[in-house]
Protein backbone atom coordinates (compact mmCIF):
# COMPACT_ATOMS: atom_id res chain seq x y z
CA UNK A 1 0.00 0.00 0.00
CA UNK A 2 1.35 3.43 -0.90
CA UNK A 3 0.26 7.03 -1.33
CA UNK A 4 0.58 8.80 -4.66
CA UNK A 5 -0.37 12.26 -5.88
CA UNK A 6 -2.58 12.72 -8.92
CA UNK A 7 -3.78 16.20 -9.93
CA UNK A 8 -2.77 17.59 -6.49
CA UNK A 9 -5.09 15.12 -4.76
CA UNK A 10 -3.85 12.36 -2.48
CA UNK A 11 -4.69 8.83 -3.57
CA UNK A 12 -4.18 5.46 -1.95
CA UNK A 13 -3.23 2.88 -4.56
CA UNK A 14 -4.36 -0.73 -4.33
CA UNK A 15 -3.77 -3.57 -6.77
CA UNK A 16 -6.64 -5.97 -7.36
CA UNK A 17 -6.60 -9.02 -9.60
CA UNK A 18 -8.28 -12.34 -10.34
CA UNK A 19 -6.90 -15.50 -11.95
CA UNK A 20 -9.54 -17.01 -14.24
CA UNK A 21 -7.69 -20.00 -15.60
CA UNK A 22 -4.55 -22.05 -15.07
CA UNK A 23 -3.55 -24.27 -17.99
CA UNK A 24 -0.68 -26.53 -18.89
CA UNK A 25 0.36 -27.48 -22.43
CA UNK A 26 3.33 -29.87 -22.25
CA UNK A 27 5.91 -27.86 -20.25
CA UNK A 28 4.28 -24.50 -21.02
CA UNK A 29 2.21 -22.86 -18.27
CA UNK A 30 -0.54 -20.38 -19.17
CA UNK A 31 -2.26 -18.06 -16.68
CA UNK A 32 -5.33 -16.05 -17.71
CA UNK A 33 -6.86 -13.31 -15.60
CA UNK A 34 -7.36 -9.61 -15.12
CA UNK A 35 -6.04 -6.93 -12.82
CA UNK A 36 -5.82 -3.20 -12.28
CA UNK A 37 -4.28 -0.55 -10.05
CA UNK A 38 -7.02 1.34 -8.25
CA UNK A 39 -6.34 4.85 -6.94
CA UNK A 40 -8.77 5.70 -4.16
CA UNK A 41 -8.97 9.39 -3.21
CA UNK A 42 -8.65 10.21 0.49
CA UNK A 43 -11.32 12.86 0.15
CA UNK A 44 -14.04 13.38 -2.41
CA UNK A 45 -13.27 12.43 -5.96
CA UNK A 46 -13.51 9.64 -8.48
CA UNK A 47 -11.44 6.48 -8.44
CA UNK A 48 -8.74 6.08 -11.08
CA UNK A 49 -7.92 2.72 -12.67
CA UNK A 50 -4.90 1.57 -14.66
CA UNK A 51 -3.95 -1.66 -16.40
CA UNK A 52 -1.08 -3.69 -14.92
CA UNK A 53 2.13 -5.16 -16.24
CA UNK A 54 2.44 -8.92 -15.61
CA UNK A 55 5.42 -11.26 -15.57
CA UNK A 56 7.02 -14.23 -13.84
CA UNK A 57 9.84 -14.12 -11.26
CA UNK A 58 11.66 -16.93 -9.47
CA UNK A 59 12.11 -17.51 -5.73
CA UNK A 60 14.83 -14.85 -5.52
CA UNK A 61 12.70 -12.31 -7.39
CA UNK A 62 14.68 -12.56 -10.60
CA UNK A 63 12.69 -12.28 -13.86
CA UNK A 64 11.93 -15.55 -15.64
CA UNK A 65 11.59 -15.57 -19.42
CA UNK A 66 7.87 -15.26 -20.12
CA UNK A 67 5.42 -13.59 -22.47
CA UNK A 68 2.44 -11.43 -21.57
CA UNK A 69 -0.43 -10.45 -23.83
CA UNK A 70 -2.97 -7.90 -22.69
CA UNK A 71 -6.61 -8.73 -23.37
CA UNK A 72 -9.79 -6.70 -23.56
CA UNK A 73 -12.15 -7.86 -20.79
CA UNK A 74 -15.61 -6.38 -21.19
CA UNK A 75 -16.88 -8.71 -18.45
CA UNK A 76 -14.95 -6.89 -15.70
CA UNK A 77 -15.98 -3.35 -16.68
CA UNK A 78 -19.20 -3.33 -14.58
CA UNK A 79 -17.14 -4.15 -11.48
CA UNK A 80 -14.99 -1.03 -11.83
CA UNK A 81 -16.95 2.21 -11.85
CA UNK A 82 -15.17 5.00 -13.62
CA UNK A 83 -12.87 2.60 -15.45
CA UNK A 84 -11.04 3.75 -18.55
CA UNK A 85 -12.64 1.59 -21.20
CA UNK A 86 -9.84 2.04 -23.69
CA UNK A 87 -7.43 -0.06 -21.60
CA UNK A 88 -6.97 -3.83 -21.70
CA UNK A 89 -7.23 -5.08 -18.13
CA UNK A 90 -6.99 -8.77 -18.99
CA UNK A 91 -3.71 -10.63 -19.31
CA UNK A 92 -2.39 -13.94 -20.60
CA UNK A 93 0.99 -14.85 -19.13
CA UNK A 94 2.88 -17.94 -20.30
CA UNK A 95 6.24 -19.40 -19.34
CA UNK A 96 8.16 -22.68 -19.50
CA UNK A 97 8.22 -24.82 -16.36
CA UNK A 98 11.70 -26.29 -15.95
CA UNK A 99 10.53 -28.54 -13.12
CA UNK A 100 13.03 -27.39 -10.51
CA UNK A 101 11.92 -23.89 -9.58
CA UNK A 102 9.27 -22.05 -7.63
CA UNK A 103 7.57 -19.22 -9.48
CA UNK A 104 5.58 -16.10 -8.70
CA UNK A 105 3.20 -14.20 -10.95
CA UNK A 106 4.09 -10.55 -10.35
CA UNK A 107 1.64 -7.78 -11.21
CA UNK A 108 2.98 -4.23 -11.27
CA UNK A 109 1.49 -0.77 -11.60
CA UNK A 110 3.63 0.91 -14.28
CA UNK A 111 2.92 4.38 -12.88
CA UNK A 112 3.69 3.93 -9.16
CA UNK A 113 5.89 0.82 -9.28
CA UNK A 114 3.70 -0.93 -6.68
CA UNK A 115 3.65 -4.72 -7.12
CA UNK A 116 1.44 -7.59 -6.02
CA UNK A 117 2.74 -11.17 -5.99
CA UNK A 118 0.68 -14.29 -6.65
CA UNK A 119 2.76 -17.36 -5.65
CA UNK A 120 2.63 -20.36 -8.00
CA UNK A 121 3.02 -23.46 -5.86
CA UNK A 122 5.14 -26.36 -7.03
CA UNK A 123 2.24 -28.68 -6.13
CA UNK A 124 -0.06 -26.72 -8.43
CA UNK A 125 2.26 -27.27 -11.40
CA UNK A 126 2.50 -30.98 -10.59
CA UNK A 127 -1.29 -31.32 -10.39
CA UNK A 128 -1.75 -29.62 -13.76
CA UNK A 129 0.83 -31.98 -15.22
CA UNK A 130 -1.08 -35.00 -13.89
CA UNK A 131 -4.31 -33.58 -15.31
CA UNK A 132 -2.92 -34.08 -18.80
CA UNK A 133 -3.42 -37.84 -18.31
CA UNK A 134 -6.87 -37.60 -16.73
CA UNK A 135 -9.30 -37.90 -19.59
CA UNK A 136 -12.85 -39.17 -19.18
CA UNK A 137 -15.91 -39.46 -21.42
CA UNK A 138 -18.20 -37.68 -18.96
CA UNK A 139 -18.71 -36.94 -15.26
CA UNK A 140 -20.00 -40.44 -14.50
CA UNK A 141 -16.96 -41.97 -16.15
CA UNK A 142 -14.74 -39.78 -13.98
CA UNK A 143 -16.54 -40.91 -10.82
CA UNK A 144 -16.06 -44.57 -11.76
CA UNK A 145 -12.31 -44.00 -11.99
CA UNK A 146 -12.01 -41.54 -9.12
CA UNK A 147 -8.93 -42.41 -7.05
CA UNK A 148 -7.44 -41.36 -3.70
CA UNK A 149 -4.68 -39.44 -5.52
CA UNK A 150 -7.30 -37.46 -7.47
CA UNK A 151 -9.13 -36.69 -4.23
CA UNK A 152 -5.92 -35.40 -2.63
CA UNK A 153 -5.18 -33.23 -5.65
CA UNK A 154 -8.73 -31.87 -5.75
CA UNK A 155 -8.73 -31.09 -2.02
CA UNK A 156 -5.42 -29.24 -2.29
CA UNK A 157 -6.61 -27.36 -5.39
CA UNK A 158 -9.81 -26.33 -3.61
CA UNK A 159 -7.92 -24.96 -0.59
CA UNK A 160 -5.28 -23.05 -2.54
CA UNK A 161 -6.98 -22.07 -5.82
CA UNK A 162 -10.65 -21.78 -4.88
CA UNK A 163 -13.93 -23.44 -5.77
CA UNK A 164 -14.28 -21.88 -9.25
CA UNK A 165 -10.78 -22.99 -10.25
CA UNK A 166 -11.50 -26.53 -9.04
CA UNK A 167 -14.77 -26.57 -11.01
CA UNK A 168 -12.89 -25.60 -14.18
CA UNK A 169 -10.30 -28.29 -13.47
CA UNK A 170 -12.98 -30.99 -13.12
CA UNK A 171 -14.85 -29.81 -16.22
CA UNK A 172 -11.61 -30.05 -18.17
CA UNK A 173 -11.36 -33.76 -17.37
CA UNK A 174 -14.79 -34.66 -18.69
CA UNK A 175 -15.56 -35.03 -22.36
CA UNK A 176 -11.86 -35.07 -23.29
CA UNK A 177 -11.66 -38.74 -24.24
CA UNK A 178 -13.36 -38.66 -27.61
CA UNK A 179 -11.86 -41.90 -28.86
CA UNK A 180 -14.86 -44.26 -28.55
CA UNK A 181 -17.34 -41.67 -29.82
CA UNK A 182 -15.12 -40.83 -32.76
CA UNK A 183 -14.79 -44.50 -33.71
CA UNK A 184 -18.59 -44.88 -33.75
CA UNK A 185 -18.95 -41.71 -35.83
CA UNK A 186 -16.22 -42.83 -38.22
CA UNK A 187 -17.71 -46.30 -38.67
CA UNK A 188 -21.07 -44.83 -39.66
CA UNK A 189 -19.48 -42.57 -42.27
CA UNK A 190 -16.84 -44.82 -43.80
CA UNK A 191 -17.23 -45.22 -47.55
CA UNK A 192 -17.36 -48.84 -48.68
CA UNK A 193 -15.22 -50.16 -51.53
CA UNK A 194 -18.33 -50.46 -53.69
CA UNK A 195 -19.21 -46.83 -53.09
CA UNK A 196 -15.64 -45.82 -53.94
CA UNK A 197 -15.86 -47.72 -57.22
CA UNK A 198 -19.12 -45.95 -58.08
CA UNK A 199 -17.60 -42.58 -57.26
CA UNK A 200 -14.68 -43.24 -59.63
CA UNK A 201 -17.15 -43.69 -62.49
CA UNK A 202 -18.66 -40.27 -61.94
CA UNK A 203 -18.05 -37.88 -64.84
CA UNK A 204 -18.19 -34.16 -64.11
CA UNK A 205 -19.09 -31.44 -66.58
CA UNK A 206 -15.72 -29.75 -66.13
CA UNK A 207 -12.30 -30.63 -64.75
CA UNK A 208 -10.75 -28.70 -61.88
Amino acid sequence: MADTSVNSMKYRTQIKYYIDSRQRMADRMIYLGWGCAEDRPEGEGEKVFRALDAGIVDREGRPVESSCVRLYRADVLPELNGIRRDEDYGFCVSFTDTGDKSYTLRLADPETGITRDCPIHRRELEILEREEGRRFDDFRDMLRHYSPSMFRDDFWYLRHCGLMSLARLVRGRCGRSAGPEYQVWRKKRLVSEREKAEQRKTVFGYAP
